[in-house]
């Protein structure tokens, strides 16, 4: 391993940054495409239908519409009330519904689900989950299935952030906590996000307002593996997972037929192209979710874990299509695999690089990249400057 200073890893983390934004941006255009939109047009439409309904009439209008008021800024309303009759008029563009618009209506789906008690009281799901059907599927699509967050309901574990910045100017709103340490290379990797995504430098990015809090376990990681800042763990992909689940089993229920014949399992990787095409979440805060699903295993920098295997989608054209994205990404040779820390003495991050033609190096690299629930876990359990000591503690270096 090479040992590196601040400035080596602030380059390198910048380097990741694009790579990462240019691959989910590559797979966006798959995923907006031909038969993958049309899979998801049908089924996110099945979710929205219901949507519709509950927030114009029967026992839970006024906390749906709270709902869909707390999610006035999705750009899938284009000006309609946040009302049952609105959304229903978003229905009726089914089909002209982007990829990201459809992303837009699952965090929808996902925030009604968590924010209202529809399906409270049923036994079945109170005895599996401690609380209520639709809001027990969602809960555990968060926080996947370990029994040590089995209860954990509000979606949050490890996540810490505050409000802190104008999203377009980036002026600071909120001062910086009194133990708040700038990891530089990981906020540089955040500030070339607002410039490289879709839409340009000016385009609404949900990472825009937040800053991560020191004991955000994904800002550790973050600044270990030379990643940029997000908006910490994302709510959106399990929102994704769980809609997407819950509309296919209606659908499979009631005999329908969906179009466009694409393994589901491909189909919930949406937020991951779609979040961090924009600018919403970083590569990481996605596939965190999806592993603690099983759907992936992935491994950092290893871009061809973001795929399910074969055996959960078998052999398509569009999973050969985002084979060769996700290949390409890792293959380019900035995509350099390094750990990052705080070096005590020198009060400064520092890291140092694995060979990526060192045989051994690049095993050790991937055991320790594996994001789990472990893996997690691990990150929980050291502070927040994420020291050398801590660090090299934890991944047995």
């Amino acid at each position: 391993m090479q040992p590196i200073g601040l400035k080596d890893l602030t380059y390198y983390t910048k380097q990741r940054t694009r790579i990462e934004v240019d691959l989910a941006k590559s797979m966006y255009a798959v995923f907006n495409s031909d038969p993958i939109i049309s899979s998801l047009r049908d089924i996110i439409s099945l979710a929205i239908g219901d949507l519709a309904s509950w927030g114009a009439k029967g026992n839970h209008v006024i906390d749906v519409q709270a709902a869909f008021r707390e999610e006035k800024k999705l750009a899938v309303w284009k000006g309609e009330p946040k009302t049952g009759e609105g959304l229903f008029n978003v229905w009726k563009r089914r089909n002209t519904w982007t990829a990201a618009e459809c992303a837009d209506l699952l965090r929808l789906f996902g925030t009604v689900i968590e924010k209202t008690k529809i399906g409270e009281n049923v036994a079945e799901e109170q005895a599996m989950h401690g609380v209520g059907d639709g809001r027990a599927e969602h809960a555990a699509a968060r926080v996947g299935g370990d029994a040590r967050f089995k209860n954990i309901t509000d979606g949050t574990a490890g996540r810490a952030r505050e409000g802190a910045y104008d999203f377009k100017t980036q002026e600071v709103t909120n001062p910086r906590p009194v133990n708040y340490v700038e990891a530089s290379h990981t906020a540089a990797g955040r500030k070339l996000i607002q410039k490289v995504k879709m839409g340009g430098h000016d385009a609404f990015w949900g990472i825009g307002p937040f800053r991560l809090l020191p004991q955000s376990t994904l800002r550790k990681i973050d600044i270990a593996f030379g990643l940029p800042e997000g908006a910490d763990i994302s709510g959106t992909t399990a929102d994704s997972i769980f809609g997407i689940g819950r509309a296919v089993t209606f659908a499979n229920s009631a005999q329908m037929v969906l179009g466009g014949n694409v393994p589901v399992a491909l189909l919930k990787l949406l937020p991951l192209v779609s979040m961090i095409a924009q600018g919403h979440h970083t590569i990481v805060e996605s596939a965190a979710v999806l592993s603690l699903n099983k759907l992936i295993t992935y491994n950092i920098g290893f871009y061809s874990s973001l795929l399910p295997s074969s055996d959960k989608v078998g052999t398509n054209d569009q999973l050969g299509e985002l084979r060769k994205l996700t290949a390409a990404a890792e293959a380019n040779s900035f995509n350099v695999p390094l750990v990052a820390f705080y070096d005590e003495d020198k009060k400064v991050y520092a890291g140092v690089l694995f060979n990526r033609n060192d045989r051994a190096e690049m095993k050790k690299f991937r055991e320790i990249a594996t994001v789990s629930e472990d893996f997690l876990e691990r990150f929980r359990g050291i502070g927040g400057l994420v020291t050398r000591t801590d660090l090299y503690r934890i991944l047995d270096l």
